[in-house]
């Protein structure tokens, strides 16, 4: 498995550090982005995330009738 990026703080991310650019969030691969935040985000913020975004596939979902 690769490594996980690091989290750029605010000011990282706003400065130009000899012209690279902070990482961008996994976006293309879905498995890794999973990981990425399981790993980096505190338990309970990523408990919440999970919640919202179980709570917009659930609103998201078509009842078959």
């Amino acid at each position: 498995m690769p490594s996980l990026p690091v989290q750029a703080t605010a000011a990282e991310a706003t400065a130009s550090t000899e012209g690279q650019q902070p990482r961008r969030f996994p976006y293309g691969d879905l498995a890794y982005a999973a990981q990425h935040l399981i790993h980096k985000m505190l338990a309970g913020e990523f408990n919440k995330m999970l919640d919202l975004l179980i709570e917009h596939r659930d609103s998201q979902t078509v009842p078959v009738s």
